[in-house]
């Protein structure tokens, strides 16, 4: 099939906006061919960095590309830090966090449970 992207939108990109949607649809569909199709790299004393945000109208950030995986590759998306990433992104703290999370899950779907996180 290809790949597949994870993009993010901000609600806050949606509200301070809904009363121009013309707009609105033009910048969302802009941003995520930026940030997918043709997307922007940023120089870095480490090297170049791909650019993962874009902005949508006056919403600075609005956008977030999370990640992209290939149709047949299996991968886990943790949201933490207000942003969602891919495991190799978190510290060490953050994937303690991701784990006790899944194994949280883990035990209610065995006992028959649901299970949101309201963390």
């Amino acid at each position: 099939m290809g790949i597949c992207h994870i993009v993010c939108v901000r609600e806050d990109a949606l509200k301070m906006n809904e009363d121009r949607p013309d707009e609105l649809v033009s910048a969302i569909g802009q941003g995520i061919r930026t940030l997918c199709v043709d997307p922007e790299h940023a120089v870095t004393p480490v090297g170049a960095k791909r650019v993962r945000s874009a902005t949508v109208l006056n919403a600075g950030g609005g956008l977030q590309h999370a990640g992209e995986v290939h149709s047949t590759d299996e991968q886990i998306f943790v949201w933490s830090g207000n942003c969602l990433r891919t495991l190799d992104e978190l510290n060490d703290e953050q994937v303690t966090g991701a784990k006790q999370l899944f194994e949280h899950l883990l035990e209610n779907r065995l006992a028959g449970r649901s299970f949101r996180s309201t963390r």
